[in-house]
């Protein structure tokens, strides 16, 4: 199963739900979507993404998601809520997020998606 992506458009939330196994075409059909995506952004937004059914990503994958939270951030995207299943899953959400060199944004995990969207929905405006 690829990558699924909703849009929320009245809330400015991309919502990312991750595939329990994602082959390294599913990462690249998700990376030129969601750079569509993000390239039609026209403000601020924001990034809900459920890594629940992900245990964990394969190193080369994480390098090519790595680069392009980087390209969101540089796009406008001002928090991340990453929803996850393990301690190894927020640990590895939580070095995607770090990784948009000098740029900063918020990144969080949560365990519910209910909890993610209501921490995304806060800041909305």
């Amino acid at each position: 199963m690829p990558f699924q992506i909703k849009l929320h458009p009245q809330d400015k939330i991309i919502e990312v739900i991750y595939p329990a196994v994602p082959t390294g075409d599913d990462v690249g059909d998700y990376l030129l979507q969601m750079k569509q995506i993000i390239d039609d952004q026209r403000s601020h937004w924001y990034c809900l993404v459920d890594q629940r059914s992900l245990t964990e990503l394969p190193a080369e994958l994480l390098d090519q998601v790595s680069v392009a939270n980087s390209y969101a951030v540089i796009h406008g995207m001002q928090r991340s809520a990453r929803i996850v299943s393990s301690q190894a899953a927020a640990a590895q959400a939580n070095t995607i997020g770090k990784s948009t060199g000098v740029i900063k944004v918020e990144v969080k995990t949560f365990v519910e998606r209910e909890t993610a969207l209501a921490w995304l929905k806060a800041k909305a405006d």
